[in-house]
């Protein structure tokens, strides 16, 4: 289970796969952005995440977005994830319900 800090409606996905590892940064619909739960600025995003990476082996940032996050918000974010030295970025997403 991957702790997020913020609270999301993540969007939904027909195939989703479970990851529990890496650093994960939440944006939220009041465009909070939150590492490992930590509430930071977008100034303090690249640095705070460097910090983050650097304690970690795996280089991989999980990013939870609210389905009502804008997307200039999400590719604005997920520039300074790479720009802090991510590896990958892992989008978190809920699998779809079928109906029965």
């Amino acid at each position: 289970m991957i702790e997020s800090g913020g609270k999301v409606n993540l969007p939904k996905a027909v195939a989703t796969q479970s990851e529990s590892r890496g650093t994960t940064v939440t944006l939220t619909p009041k465009r909070e952005v939150f590492v490992n739960q930590k509430l930071v600025s977008e100034e303090a995003l690249e640095k705070t995440l460097q910090e983050a990476l650097s304690r970690s082996a795996d280089k991989t940032v999980i990013l939870r977005g609210d389905r009502d996050v804008l997307l200039g918000d999400t590719v604005k974010v997920m520039s300074i994830i790479k720009r802090a030295g991510a590896s990958e970025i892992a989008i978190a997403a809920e699998a779809e319900r079928k109906a029965r």
